[in-house]
């Protein structure tokens, strides 16, 4: 069930006495990944902001010190699409019901006793609601720090990989997209459709 987050990192997998026997919660970081269903294009499949939000993390896990304590919570695969819905196959919650999902499960973990919240996303069209989910969290609860973070928005290689035309252009299901999902997914990834090839462009890695 973990898939590509370390299994040792993996919030569910823990049990409530070990919550209750971890020292320092209130030092532990809780990463919320956060992705969409939603269109692609005719080449990728519509997991593509959850997946890579997903192997972004669990590539950033297995590199972290073992004592530093961070655990991810189950991936958030809905989000607000709704600037796709006209393309069958898009799922879009409601920008109120994502900021009422996230709310829920950080009171939760406030509840459970931990303070620090990373709301980790890959798709470009709910910031804004994570941004605002983490004020208005913060304001509730002054000793909770909640970070909305954007993959997009780490230091990255596209300038080195990707045309200018293309890292301006090319936001959605473009050749950064394809590239990374060529390396997470390859057999998700069509490989052809009518009149036109899918170029094997850069075969990214996560890390």
């Amino acid at each position: 069930m973990h898939g590509s987050i370390p299994p040792e990192r993996y919030f569910p997998y823990l049990t409530w006495p070990e919550i209750v026997a971890m020292p320092n919660r209130h030092e532990a970081v809780i990463v919320q990944p956060m992705g969409a269903i939603e269109q692609h294009g005719p080449h990728l499949p519509l997991v593509v902001d959850s997946a890579i939000c997903t192997a972004v993390l669990g590539q950033a896990l297995a590199q972290l010190d073992p004592a530093v304590p961070v655990y991810s919570l189950p991936p958030l695969y809905y989000g607000k699409s709704n600037e796709h819905w006209h393309f069958p196959g898009t799922i879009t919650l409601a920008a109120e019901t994502l900021l009422s999902v996230i709310h829920d499960v950080a009171e939760s973990l406030y509840r459970a006793g931990f303070r620090k919240l990373v709301l980790l996303n890959a798709h470009g069209g709910q910031p804004q609601v994570l941004e605002i989910a983490a004020r208005d969290l913060h304001q509730t609860h002054a000793d909770f720090m909640v970070f909305p973070l954007f993959v997009w928005a780490v230091p990255n290689c596209a300038n080195e990989l990707l045309t200018p035309k293309e890292l301006e252009l090319g936001i959605h299901a473009g050749d950064a997209e394809t590239s990374l999902m060529l390396s997470i997914l390859p057999d998700q990834v069509r490989q052809i459709w009518p009149g036109r090839n899918i170029p094997r462009i850069y075969r990214a890695t996560v890390g």
